[in-house]
């Protein structure tokens, strides 16, 4: 996460990049017929796509099982690894998958078994996706140890033991890992020395508050905490005219300790929900550092905080 900061007849101000998932409930377009795996793939900006691998796939937006003539049919829809059947839906973290039957609106109940009554002639069984998430894109973002996880499966088994089974995969591969769980604000819009003599030293103070964002645990987050500028040059800050001609150094102070652009800050934010801490800068300016310059020069610098999350 960066924040911006102009200095010295400056301005501070704060750059944040946020990402929303939505809360969807969506009916997917699919056709599936016996050893197709379904892969609902989540999207960066917080829709779903399901996609078919193998088998024979179509456009009918449906999910759908042959049952054959004269034979009755057993459908389930059953959970694999972290899965579970919470209130009749496959359900894993903070996302939910079940089905309904694409004319009777019948729902198939996680766990339980769905049975079709045999009938003269061979018939399609059409199974509508119904996909419900709750928005807690971190609860996902914890399962990333693997980009795609089998959450389970759909089984369909005739009377003569004849079964079919189609595997049910969550990929979260189009997930930004780097998706931020930290957010950096400076408390002021500008910053300025004013005006600077060569006999006297100018100073400036500002507050960068580090916040964690709704995608981060409640677990303690450590932090690691450095600045850039353009404008550093040898390890030091520096302020610049428009034209570029001239310069001059300055300090940044934080906790007594002048900090260089090589250097970097370790905290860490408390454990529990979007807490936060604030860190007092200083800014200082050496008036002799002026000498020589005509009154009534302009420089300035933009500084950005970089935060980044440790371990």
């Amino acid at each position: 996460m960066a924040s911006c900061m102009s200095m010295s007849n400056a301005n501070i101000g704060s750059k944040q990049m946020m990402k929303l998932l939505l809360c969807s409930a969506l009916l997917l377009p699919l056709y599936v017929s016996a050893e197709t795996a379904l892969v609902i793939y989540v999207q960066p900006g917080g829709g779903f796509k399901m996609l078919t691998e193998g088998g024979n796939t179509g456009g009918a937006g449906i999910v759908q099982f042959q049952q054959a003539a004269e034979k009755p049919l057993a459908i389930q829809l059953l959970p694999d690894g972290t899965a579970q059947c919470e209130n009749g839906m496959l359900s894993v973290a903070s996302f939910s998958l079940s089905f309904r039957h694409a004319i009777s609106s019948e729902k198939l109940l996680c766990g339980a078994s769905w049975h079709l009554e045999s009938v003269s002639r061979q018939r399609w069984i059409n199974l509508q996706p119904e996909i419900s998430f709750k928005g807690e894109r971190r609860a996902l973002m914890q399962l990333a140890s693997a980009t795609r996880l089998q959450i389970g499966h759909l089984r369909a088994q005739t009377a003569g033991n004849t079964a079919s089974t189609s595997p049910i995969y969550l990929d979260l591969s189009a997930i930004d890992s780097d998706a931020s769980v930290l957010s950096a604000r400076f408390d002021k819009p500008a910053l300025g020395f004013g005006e600077v003599g060569d006999t006297r030293d100018a100073l400036a103070s500002a507050r960068l508050r580090i916040t964690k964002t709704a995608l981060a645990t409640s677990n303690a987050l450590p932090y690691r905490l450095g600045f850039e500028s353009t404008q550093q040059s040898n390890n030091q800050w520096q302020l610049r005219t428009p034209s570029g001609e001239e310069s001059m150094p300055y300090h940044i102070i934080i906790a007594g300790k002048s900090i260089v652009p090589s250097d970097r800050i370790y905290g860490q934010l408390p454990a529990g929900e979007v807490t936060s801490e604030e860190i007092e800068i200083q800014f200082r300016l050496e008036g002799k550092q002026t000498r020589g310059m005509a009154a009534g020069t302009r420089l300035t610098d933009r500084l950005t905080a970089v935060i980044t999350p440790e371990g």
